[in-house]
């Protein structure tokens, strides 16, 4: 309820920012205390360099665009619609109601008790109360599904999700694939993704690309299956990495969407079809991307 009355009072011009006081008579200043300029929603969100700063080094893909004239309501189904990268820990959900609150906070602890904030500071905040809200959201439901189905526990009746990567560490690009087996029916998938920092990475958002569809499927009983073993024994907590932590935590977040899901090794030469999927798709991407620069 906080946020939605932040959020409404940001696009019905209630905030009370330096133009919004003067234009009632209140005798302020009326400038942003970051840069000088006159403070308005829009230049405490969006224009302030400060806030540029923010939205420029946020964990969303794709990142903002200031090539036009920008207003907050129009832009903020776009802003919305960014998708996450790791290691937010976000599956599903906008990162952006979360940065523009942290902005506000980190605006009124600035003018009343002239303490700044840093770039970080704002980003890790606005993620770690995003998670915080999500898991809020998780039903009594959802949460009896998450302890009465470990996910290393095999399970009858579970459509098979194979996954693998292919990754390029000089244009740290990577393609997935995935296949998925029901019955004696197989459908195979590929995509691919850029930024991808290494091959462990690129098998956690293969797994991830592949939950996702499942559950966009309408999928009920899932059993995913990979050849790599330090992203399984992520995912049934066996074994954290640091540059995982983000995409794991989406993995699980997703597989509350499930009646049943578990996560299970199998050896690379079982999972040969996903692994040229994945070869196919980050072909084909490298094939789109211009050549490198040679000195």
């Amino acid at each position: 309820p906080k946020i939605k009355l932040f959020l409404w009072k940001a696009f019905h011009g209630a905030l009370p920012v330096g133009d919004q006081l003067r234009a009632r008579q209140i005798a302020v200043e009326g400038k942003c205390k970051n840069c000088g300029q006159p403070e308005s929603i829009d230049h405490l969100f969006l224009h302030c360099s400060f806030a540029k700063q923010v939205w420029a080094s946020a964990p969303v893909w794709p990142s903002v665009d200031y090539s036009g004239t920008m207003d907050l309501r129009d832009e903020w189904s776009n802003l919305c619609s960014k998708k996450n990268l790791p290691p937010t820990g976000l599956a599903t959900g906008a990162l952006a109601p979360w940065i523009l609150w942290q902005l506000w906070k980190a605006r009124n602890n600035l003018v009343f008790n002239d303490r700044t904030s840093s770039v970080a500071e704002i980003l890790s905040k606005a993620t770690a109360t995003a998670r915080e809200w999500a898991s809020s959201q998780m039903t009594p439901t959802e949460l009896k599904r998450r302890s009465a189905y470990p996910t290393g526990e095999a399970q009858d009746n579970c459509v098979i999700i194979r996954t693998d990567a292919a990754w390029n560490e000089t244009r740290k690009v990577a393609g997935f694939g995935w296949t998925v087996q029901s019955e004696n029916r197989v459908s195979s998938y590929s995509s691919a993704a850029k930024f991808v920092d290494s091959p462990l990475v690129a098998e956690g958002l293969a797994m991830r690309e592949a939950v996702m569809k499942c559950r966009e499927i309408g999928l009920p009983r899932i059993r995913c299956e990979s050849d790599s073993s330090q992203l399984i024994k992520a995912v049934n907590s066996e074994a954290t990495f640091a540059d995982l932590y983000g995409i794991v935590e989406d993995i699980k977040t997703l597989a509350l969407s499930f009646e049943i899901s578990s996560f299970v090794w199998i050896s690379r030469e079982r999972n040969m079809v996903a692994d040229g999927l994945a070869k196919q798709g980050l072909s084909a991407e490298l094939a789109l991307m211009p050549l490198p620069n040679v000195v």
